[in-house]
């Protein structure tokens, strides 16, 4: 696999790579997802079949904001504040799934699920997971795991 890219930032803080792709499955990008951890839309460019812009958005951690956990007797509960920039790409027709809202550059363990969209506030996502017993933590620890690694590359 061969690939030459130059990049730029925008005025928003994101870098665009233009790459002339050889020999190179657009969707294939799992080894620059290890590398940078954030989501890599791509467009084909109207100049040539072989040339591709990945947009990645480069948010600092810090401009994302966690809530604590909060539970009922079934889930635990958190929730999640997006700055202006980010929540700009959350859809507004669908619950996001775990590839979208980590693609955005929320980090959190896995399990985690949006679940509701708040209208008034959609730069505020909501995400629950079931609660599990302390027997049955081992067990759905490794499940995660093994979700996280096929999320990252398949």
């Amino acid at each position: 696999m061969q690939i030459k890219c130059s990049f730029a930032f925008d005025r928003i803080g994101r870098v665009a790579f233009l790459c002339n792709v050889i020999s190179v499955v657009a969707n294939d990008l799992c080894g620059l997802y290890k590398s940078i951890r954030v989501h890599v839309p791509y467009r084909k460019s109207s100049t040539s079949a072989t040339q591709w812009i990945y947009w990645i958005f480069r948010m600092p951690a810090d401009q994302i904001q966690y809530s604590e956990k909060y539970f009922d007797d079934n889930f635990e509960y958190r929730h999640v504040i997006l700055p202006p920039d980010l929540a700009k790409h959350v859809p507004k027709a669908h619950l996001m799934t775990e590839t979208e809202w980590r693609n955005l550059g929320v980090q959190q363990s896995p399990g985690w699920v949006h679940y509701m969209v708040h209208a008034p506030e959609p730069h505020v996502i909501l995400f629950r997971r079931k609660r599990i017993s302390a027997e049955d933590a081992p067990q759905v620890a490794a499940a995660n795991a093994a979700q996280a690694i096929a999320n990252l590359c398949g």
